[in-house]
């Protein structure tokens, strides 16, 4: 017994097993935890008489002492009264109740205390295979074994019809639940806004590399290359090194992080990997597609939607809270602060140019021509729709003029100009000065 439960024994013997039945039966061989001998004034060897309830109670012998490291151990819960005497009074009278070991062959003998004694199994929980994914499915098998089909079945089989399950797995999966239903909104606002951050990065990616190869990919369509072979051309090179990146990097995630929950983990890369590859090629085919009339209603109207959804999830979080109790996670609530992110970005979009513009005409006052250029190419932006004259006029100082050389003995008349400017001044440019 020492072996198998967590107790020390302090002194002498555990109770043992009898070999036989003698019309005499000796006292009931128990032991007691050191703290309940103390109690009780018992020693080793020290005979315990309780008052008769029916004929034949027997007594009970301390034969061992044993002492409990950790009374908190799952195998002592629920079994205050073995670990130490717990006090309880009848009227103005105390008692003391105490449990003790005894040995399996003394199991029959225990009805002579009453009619009332039932046997019962100590099944414990590993609960190291508990999984939160699990939880409603293994909720529900506890159910049935506590009062359910499982229940009945054991009964039968058993032959014991008074046989049933007590447990308090129920109530702890039910507290479980709750919490887990009262964080989840808070776990999911994190991921939701990484994703939605690499999605940006992603797409700001693909934007940039189309930009950069915007004439590449027109002289090929100028040659005579289609949309889809081109972009079929640009999905294979993605391939050869968006793939293989994903791939190691999804084998590395779940080397140094193992879980048993591979599907998400494996979803979520195939997500990403298929984002990656897609940013640039999608680009593409939107350069490389045919130019339509520029309809001026969709931003604003793709704005005033985002700026609604984002007011709406604004209120419902006052109102309700990011996590309402009782309630499954609300998408809106989760996505309010990727909302909130997205109208700041739409607002610097629509200011940017602005400002630039006044920083431009500003920079124009002023002689040099790197930063009035450099905010002037800022204010028109980078879209073919957004190719418009600089703001400002150019400082006279930046004008480009033309550049001509002396004519050569014997030669007649102007050499051309170099670029076709006029000189700021108005004067020929014949290299006279």
């Amino acid at each position: 017994m020492a072996e198998r439960h967590p107790c020390r024994r302090r002194a002498r013997q555990y109770p043992q097993y009898p070999q036989g039945s003698t019309p005499d039966l000796p006292p009931l061989q128990v032991a007691l935890s050191q703290r309940a001998a103390e109690t009780l004034g018992a020693r080793l060897g020290s005979v315990l008489k309780s008052k008769p309830l029916f004929d034949g109670t027997p007594s009970v012998e301390v034969v061992g002492l044993f002492t409990v490291p950790d009374e908190t151990d799952d195998f002592w819960v629920g079994l205050d009264c073995i670990t130490r005497a717990c006090a309880r009074y009848i009227g103005e009278n105390l008692t003391w109740d105490v449990d003790a070991l005894i040995g399996g062959g003394d199991l029959e003998r225990i009805d002579t205390w009453g009619r009332a004694s039932e046997n019962f199994w100590r099944l414990p929980v590993e609960v190291d295979r508990l999984r939160a994914d699990r939880l409603d499915a293994t909720r529900e098998e506890v159910a049935a074994y506590v009062a359910g089909p499982t229940a009945a079945t054991l009964a039968r089989e058993t032959g014991r019809q008074r046989l049933r399950t007590i447990s308090w797995l129920p109530e702890l999966f039910e507290q479980a639940r709750a919490r887990r239903q009262a964080a989840a909104p808070l776990a999911a606002i994190g991921p939701a806004g990484v994703a939605g951050v690499a999605f940006v990065v992603l797409c700001l990616a693909g934007a940039l590399a189309g930009d950069r190869r915007d004439a590449e990919l027109r002289l090929l369509l100028a040659r005579g290359g289609s949309r889809a072979g081109i972009v079929g051309r640009l999905l294979g090179e993605g391939a050869v090194t968006v793939l293989p990146a994903a791939a190691a990097a999804t084998a590395l995630a779940v080397l140094l992080l193992p879980t048993p929950r591979l599907a998400p983990a494996l979803l979520s890369a195939a997500v990403v990997a298929l984002f990656a590859l897609l940013a640039f090629p999608v680009r593409a085919a939107v350069l490389l597609s045919p130019p339509r009339p520029a309809a001026r209603w969709r931003r604003p109207v793709a704005e005033l939607l985002v700026l609604a959804a984002t007011a709406a999830a604004v209120l419902e979080v006052r109102r309700r809270g990011v996590a309402p109790a009782g309630s499954d996670p609300d998408p809106l609530l989760i996505a309010a602060p990727l909302l909130l992110a997205l109208c700041g970005a739409l607002l610097l979009a629509r200011v940017q140019p602005v400002l630039t513009g006044w920083l431009a005409r500003a920079a124009a006052r002023r002689s040099g021509l790197v930063g009035f250029l450099g905010l002037a190419r800022a204010a028109r932006g980078s879209g073919r729709a957004g190719r418009t004259p600089a703001a400002g006029p150019v400082p006279p100082s930046c004008r480009p003029s033309r550049c001509s050389s002396p004519s050569p003995p014997g030669v007649r008349g102007r050499r051309p100009a170099v670029g076709g400017f006029e000189p700021a001044d108005g004067r020929p440019a014949d290299g006279r000065g």
